[in-house]
């Protein structure tokens, strides 16, 4: 972020603006203390948009009368889990999927039966496809993930495909990888410079 006082700012405020144009936003400051800020009109865009868990609560708000195929209520589930939520809202700007993940998820929906429950979590996929930006396995993450699954495979352990493949994502890309399922990829980590943490534990 530049900072500029807005005495300095009066005579340099065409840049300024381009500047915040281009994705940095300006902090600008009077007696050495902040009072505002200059941002692009997206950035702006952004904030008048209601959050991922906002848009998500509302979502479920309407389908609270889904019902299973066999009419049957679905059981009450403690959603979202607190300790998640309190961590996406610190690093939503660092949080992304991957598109092993997108694909799972869309795989997992495809399979369900019609019904007003499909219908509630192809919404959800919806909403966090346009919050969340989906990373591609791309030819550096799968050299990394043939590397490491060849080196395990030599000696004698198997690692599951796709969980092998979201590893490497994350490793190519230099991101921490969140899971619950810390198990499957306690290996990956243990030899291999993938970083995880398990929101729901923290």
């Amino acid at each position: 972020m530049c900072t500029t006082s807005i005495y300095e700012a009066r005579n340099n405020f065409s840049n300024l603006v381009a500047l915040a144009e281009s994705g940095e936003p300006v902090e600008l400051t009077r007696y050495n203390k902040p009072v505002a800020v200059i941002i692009s009109y997206d950035e702006y865009e952004q904030t008048k948009k209601p959050s991922l868990i906002d848009r998500l609560n509302d979502l479920k708000k309407q389908y609270a009368d889904v019902l299973d195929d066999e009419g049957i209520p679905l059981p009450p589930k403690a959603y979202p889990n607190p300790n998640v939520i309190a961590f996406y809202k610190a690093r939503k700007n660092l949080c992304a999927i991957s598109s092993i993940t997108w694909q799972e998820l869309v795989y997992g929906v495809s399979r369900l039966p019609e019904g007003k429950r499909k219908d509630y979590i192809s919404n959800c996929l919806k909403l966090y496809k346009d919050d969340l930006p989906i990373i591609p396995y791309d030819s550096f993450s799968a050299e990394i993930c043939g590397n490491f699954t060849g080196t395990f495979e030599k000696k004698g352990h198997t690692l599951p495909y796709s969980d092998s493949q979201i590893a490497a994502t994350a490793i190519s890309n230099g991101m921490i990888l969140v899971t619950h399922n810390t198990a499957d990829f306690a290996p990956i980590a243990e030899t291999n410079y993938l970083k995880m943490e398990d929101w729901f534990e923290a």
